[in-house]
């Protein structure tokens, strides 16, 4: 991979139509769409069908946010760009994830478990999330192409959250940032639809 870029910035800010602008003159374009809606989850499906309708008809899609480190390993040779949309929804799912694997907990019961996580739980899981994405961004480095664009979402800037599961998001998705941050050749801030390269 010649370029990682990361792409930040609030909700609503912008920052995927300036990641898709910047790959619209790449012939061969693979999406990776993480976010999974539930079926009766109306809102969510509306969001991902406005992103598939926004999106050039010629590109890929690869959809999910389980095993991508495979998933690029698989595509290593193939010389295309990348779009991944976004660190926050594969960071989300994939905590979610790591507690049924680990701890077999059913999704009725997400909430109870984790008001009742411990610090230790929590740094395990932290700690997990870290390692895939590890994992991800060192598979890219060796795949051919020349861009992957990550977007991602600053949510560090508000007040402090008032739920339990908010205040560990938001520490656990900030130091991913910094590590995608730390990573990248290029990173820009997206403010009002205006990107600010800051790296």
């Amino acid at each position: 991979m010649n370029k990682l870029i990361l792409v930040t910035g609030g909700a609503r800010s912008g920052k995927s139509s300036f990641a898709e602008g910047c790959l619209k003159e790449s012939e061969k374009v693979t999406y990776i769409a993480t976010g999974i809606s539930s079926p009766d989850d109306k809102e969510m499906q509306s969001r991902i069908k406005h992103h598939q309708e926004s999106r050039p008809q010629h590109w890929e899609t690869k959809e999910g946010y389980i095993d991508l480190s495979l998933y690029f390993n698989e595509v290593k040779n193939v010389e295309q760009d990348y779009l991944f949309d976004c660190a926050t929804l594969f960071t989300t799912n994939y905590f979610f994830y790591l507690i049924g694997k680990i701890y077999q907990i059913e999704p009725p019961f997400y909430d109870e478990f984790i008001e009742s996580m411990s610090m230790d739980d929590y740094h395990y899981i932290e700690r997990e999330i870290l390692i895939e994405w590890k994992k991800i961004i060192a598979q890219l480095r060796v795949c051919s192409g020349e861009n992957c664009y990550i977007v991602t979402n600053e949510i560090g800037l508000g007040l402090v959250p008032q739920n339990k599961f908010s205040r560990l998001f938001r520490d656990i998705l900030g130091r991913v940032n910094q590590f995608l941050a730390q990573e990248a050749d290029d990173v820009y801030f997206v403010i009002s639809g205006i990107p600010q390269k800051i790296k």
